[in-house]
């Protein structure tokens, strides 16, 4: 969480890795297989489930911006149960997780409001370029893929969680 960074090849290279011996397809490959085996161990965070129902009861349209792959994003909203609770879910076509900027455009054509009307909760120095292009405001949580030391000098808005040590 202290390395991690979009796009995620620019993570790896950060780690080491040599994309000249092996290339960054087939290292992406081997972690999506690793995840897709893994990621049913995955589970909310506490909470999560009754702010999101509660954010539905109240008729707040929400809609998921990720840079995860659609398909497999879908399949793990519907094994945690929460998908009704989502509008829109915009993943991007891969799994090489480049950026999710053009997503993001679309998503909020779809959504068709004013950007004063919309937030954002994220976890990643890559939410604020995001945010900032698409002219709304941002909430990161520094629970997720980056580590708090690295959010908080980025953005102003900055939940610290209990994980944090």
């Amino acid at each position: 969480r202290e390395h991690f960074r979009f796009p995620v090849v620019e993570y790896y290279k950060h780690l080491g890795f040599d994309f000249e011996t092996v290339p960054f397809v087939k290292v992406a490959d081997e972690f999506m297989e690793l995840y897709r085996r893994n990621v049913c161990d995955a589970s909310l965070h506490i909470g999560a489930e009754i702010l999101l129902r509660d954010l539905k009861a109240l008729g707040k349209i929400q809609s998921i911006l990720s840079a995860a792959g659609e398909a497999d994003l879908k399949k793990q909203l519907i094994r945690l149960e929460i998908e009704p609770y989502f509008d829109f879910v915009y993943g991007i076509a891969d799994h090489y997780a480049t950026s999710k900027i053009e997503r993001g455009h679309e998503l909020m054509r779809r959504l068709n409001t004013s950007a004063k009307n919309i937030i954002m909760i994220g976890d990643t120095d890559h939410d604020i370029e995001v945010a900032e292009i698409l002219g709304i405001e941002l909430l990161l949580l520094a629970d997720g893929h980056q580590h708090y030391d690295r959010l908080k000098d980025k953005h102003t808005q900055v939940l610290k969680t209990r994980r944090q040590r």
